[in-house]
């Protein structure tokens, strides 16, 4: 059975600035889906040969607690910073700042030839576009279909502001175009649209956690699948904001006892709560059920995983 967008489960990649071992040591308690650990600000000479050790075992750390581990990479040291962090144990790279498919289609090369040199498995590393600019937005569809390595694209929110050189205001968002075209351009090709909010500047900084819930169903009711993100306060939330909920559940499953009901009678279309259950009602219940238990599964297994971590 082969991937398809509904089967992946990756809500929330917490990205981490990637300094020292300790900045890292403690993310795998958080329950992010994926970690990211960024090289974009690591000091050069860290990305030598002698000195990828500490890379390594970040890696280790980030993924104690189930998360998919990423490297987050861009385009002013990409050979040295993929050499410095791709191996056995990386799900795969986010690079920032894609602006064409040429740039996927550079990436991929390198990570096809490390596989070969570091014993991974072959067409394994995906490739998550950060699309940071407005020639990159522009140009979603050709980096999004650039290769089988591409299951997520991220809209980089703030760093699109400054590229338009806009501040976000509460009373007017200049985002609506962005987000509705990566969102459509992604979902049409099989593509995982993610989030990758700005820093909420218009709001104040002190968020509850039903304000972050609100900000991450906010996202989901665009058709964001996830969400790239800095702050760990928000992993909780945007989880549970990117699941379908406990009511969804029950609701459904009631819709779809009811119709199987009505079928068995003979009847096409059956009245439930005000509303007429037919075949796409009945599709869009399962569909919701089938990510309900996708989500739990995958909350599972990172549950299995902190818990054989805190173990050791």
């Amino acid at each position: 059975m082969g991937w398809t967008m509904s089967s992946l489960v990756r809500r929330t990649n917490l990205l981490v600035a990637l300094k020292t071992v300790e900045g890292v040591d403690q993310v795998w308690k958080y329950g992010a889906d994926a970690v990211t650990l960024d090289l974009r600000d690591v000091h050069t000479e860290a990305l030598d040969q002698k000195a990828r050790k500490w890379i390594r075992i970040s890696i280790r750390f980030a993924a104690f607690g189930g998360a998919e581990v990423f490297a987050g990479v861009s385009g002013q040291r990409l050979d040295q910073e993929l050499e410095a962090a791709v191996w056995p144990g990386v799900a795969g790279v986010a690079i920032y700042g894609a602006e064409s498919g040429v740039d996927v289609i550079r990436v991929s090369d390198k990570l096809e030839a490390l596989e070969r040199n570091r014993g991974i498995s072959s067409g394994s590393l995906e490739v998550i576009p950060v699309l940071e600019t407005a020639l990159g937005v522009w140009n979603v569809r050709e980096i999004i279909t650039a290769g089988h390595r591409v299951k997520q694209v991220a809209l980089d929110e703030a760093a699109l502001c400054s590229d338009l050189s806009i501040v976000p205001q509460e009373e007017y968002d200049p985002l609506v175009y962005a987000r509705g075209r990566v969102v459509i351009e992604a979902t049409a090709v099989g593509v995982q649209p993610l989030d990758a909010p700005h820093p909420l500047g218009t709001l104040s900084s002190e968020l509850s956690e039903a304000d972050l819930l609100g900000e991450g169903t906010r996202a989901k009711d665009l058709g964001f699948k996830g969400a790239i993100f800095t702050n760990r306060a928000w992993v909780e939330p945007f989880n549970a904001a990117f699941s379908p909920t406990q009511e969804q559940v029950d609701y459904y499953t009631e819709v779809r006892r009811v119709f199987a009901e009505g079928v068995a009678r003979g009847t096409a279309a059956i009245p439930f709560q005000g509303r007429m259950v037919d075949v796409p009602v009945d599709e869009w219940a399962k569909a919701i059920l089938e990510r309900a238990a996708q989500c739990r599964a995958r909350d599972q297994e990172k549950l299995q995983a902190l818990e054989k971590a805190k173990a050791a």
